[in-house]
Formats: C-alpha cells, structure tokens, sequence
C-alpha cells in the first residue's frame, strides 16, 4: 500500500498542489524551480515496491493452499491459484497492470505518460478492493466503491506526504521572500488537499464499520477483543 501510495499521489501532487503553487508565486516573482528529479526515482521505486509485493503475495496464497508459510513458484499449488480461482485471476491483472506501467515508467517521456501512470495506479487500487472485505457482500458494487475511493484518498494524502517533503526541498533553488511565498502556497494547498482527504476517509470508514459491524454491541465487544489482544 505504500508503493501504490507513491505511485498514485505523484500526478495528483503536481496538479493540484505543485503547478498551481508556482504560477500564483510567479506572479510576483520569477522563480526558477524545476521538478524535483526524486519524484521519477519515487514512482520507479513504488513500481518496484508493488511487483515485489505482488510476487510474495502470489507465493503465499498458494502457500496457504499447501499449508505453509510459501511455496516455490514451480509448485502445483501456484497454478492451481492462478487458474482455477478468482482470486488467481485478479493476482494476474494486477502484475500484468504493473508490468505495463513499470513499461511506461522507463519509456521516453510524453504528455499522456503520467496521466497513464495514474491510471494504471488507480486499477491496482481496484483490484485490492477486489480482493477485501467488501467484495464479499451479496450486492458488493456499493461496498467495493466506497473500499476503494477510501484508498485512494489514503493514496493521494499519504502519498504526497513524499512529494510534499521533498517538494519543500527543492524550493532551496530560490532564497528569501520568494522561497517564504513559495513554501507558504504549497502548505496551504497541501493541507486543502489533506483535509479534504480526511474527511474522505472518515466518511468511508464510517459506511465500512456500519456495514461489517452493523451496531453497538458487536463494535463494544470488538473494542474489548482488541484490547485483550
């Protein structure tokens, strides 16, 4: 979930927090700020984070079928996932998105590639929703919405975090009045954007919890078990 927290919160970033920032800014200064080239190393790295995880995911759900911890990637029981279950199915649409994207990631750059980055990004997301909790209601289209806009909000909040941080790195390129103008202007956008997500989060958290726990006493008497845990 980081990896994929890195991959879909950089274009979000840069259209609504980083961009808008240094047009309102250069319109009282000049301000020579490129984009910091940590965040192409940022989206190489979550790509790498996510096939990774992916790979180890596949190895332990079929581990589960053998009854162990993993299994070699030759086992029968690895085939047996990823052909005669639903589940297999959506591990292979999930490395095959990642392999496209790692794809792109590498490819020359193009106006379309990040939007297409962001894209692939948000389909990873869906395919986790896919797989939780949600998708295993007896009318799960509501459910698997709702699962998945609450992490893409996580995504776009968590995510930028990264390129907020280094973001504010890269405004040492200007110094004293242009530099305080400039980092004001992206804490503003930044916590907007925050905010916004928060809110996001509680509300579908808050549909999520009513709709697994249902009441009171189930949600009191799960607050005990995990205190005693």
């Amino acid at each position: 979930m980081i990896a994929l927290a890195l991959l879909v919160g950089s274009l979000p970033f840069k259209v609504l927090i980083w961009r808008p920032s240094l047009r309102q800014s250069e319109a009282g200064f000049s301000l020579p700020v490129d984009e910091p080239a940590e965040w192409d190393l940022l989206v190489r790295l979550a790509l790498t984070g996510v096939l990774f995880s992916i790979g180890l995911g596949m190895l332990a759900q079929a581990g589960q079928i053998a009854g162990s911890e993993l299994v070699l990637p030759w086992a029968p029981e690895m085939g047996l996932l990823l052909t005669g279950t639903r589940l297999g199915v959506i591990w292979l649409t999930r490395l095959l998105l990642t392999c496209i994207s790692l794809w792109l990631a590498v490819s020359r750059s193009s106006a379309w590639k990040s939007w297409g980055l962001f894209g692939l990004g948000l389909a990873l997301l869906l395919t986790e929703s896919l797989t939780s909790h949600a998708a295993s209601e007896s009318r799960p289209f509501l459910p698997v919405l709702v699962d998945w806009v609450h992490l893409v909000v996580m995504c776009l909040w968590v995510g930028g975090l990264a390129y907020f941080v280094t973001g504010l790195r890269q405004t040492r390129q200007v110094g004293g009045e242009q530099r305080t103008a400039l980092t004001s202007l992206l804490i503003v956008h930044f916590s907007t954007l925050a905010l916004t997500c928060v809110g996001l989060l509680g509300i579908s958290g808050v549909y999520s919890a009513i709709l697994r726990i249902g009441s009171l006493p189930p949600f009191s008497i799960h607050l005990m078990v995990r205190r005693c845990c």
